[in-house]
């Protein structure tokens, strides 16, 4: 009989397979609220989990908030309402989502972690949680002065430890210009980050070890997507 442990992993694992991602990420929190440390593979399963869940619940949001808005621009105040009502839901659901994720990362996934590597990681996850509660609460500074700060912690560490092409550093690097660009509405700041981090990974790019490799190019090719994206915002203004 498989150990509680392994049952909550293998029960995530066909959770993932079936993208019921809800219980997938129930059941790698129990895996957390266990104890000890996560496994590098555990920890991107927690971290597929969750990401997805989140996803659902952001793109939710924001249907409902376009919704919401275009009934008010046409005068249906009364449809409005219930729009924003219904935004209410939405950004509650996510916000509890990312607050039980900085809980974990907190209380055990942080302190529990004993390579730089996976410190990393997680202070990457935190820097996103805080990221999102930050678009669920537009309206709020303290949102984006938390993500701001756990979005700067994340990103020295990045540089202090981990190569310019490493996955994660790299995924840091994104992560950090779009905060810029999207909650910040730094544009110039966004593409100034990531052209250094092209630029700095493009030197090492022949040194990838094989295994990061595919990581590596994807990540590399969101980045040139959005620095186009970005580029073309700032000279349409």
């Amino acid at each position: 009989m498989l150990a509680q442990r392994e049952k909550q992993i293998y029960l995530a694992r066909l959770a993932e397979q079936a993208e019921r991602y809800d219980e997938m990420a129930d059941h790698m929190r129990h895996v957390v609220e266990a104890g000890g440390e996560l496994t590098p593979e555990e920890g991107q399963m927690l971290s597929v989990a969750y990401k997805n869940k989140v996803g659902i619940q952001r793109a939710a949001w924001r249907v409902v908030d376009a919704t919401m808005q275009k009934e008010t621009e046409v005068g249906h105040l009364e449809e409005a309402s219930y729009a924003a009502e219904y935004k209410k839901q939405a950004m509650f659901a996510g916000v509890r989502t990312c607050e039980e994720v900085l809980r974990m990362l907190e209380t055990d996934l942080l302190p529990n972690a004993t390579h730089q590597e996976t410190r990393v990681f997680y202070l990457k996850m935190r820097a996103d949680y805080y990221r999102y509660i930050a678009e669920f609460h537009p309206e709020i500074s303290e949102c984006r002065e938390k993500a701001q700060w756990a979005s700067q912690e994340a990103y020295a560490a990045c540089q202090e430890g981990l190569s310019p092409t490493h996955p994660i550093r790299l995924g840091m690097c994104l992560s950090q210009a779009a905060f810029h660009c999207e909650i910040l509405g730094q544009t110039s700041a966004a593409v100034q980050m990531g052209k250094k981090a092209l630029d700095e990974a493009l030197t090492q790019i022949d040194d990838v070890p094989e295994e990061h490799y595919k990581d590596v190019v994807l990540i590399m090719s969101v980045l040139r997507d959005n620095l186009a994206l970005w580029t073309t915002d700032m000279q349409s203004c």
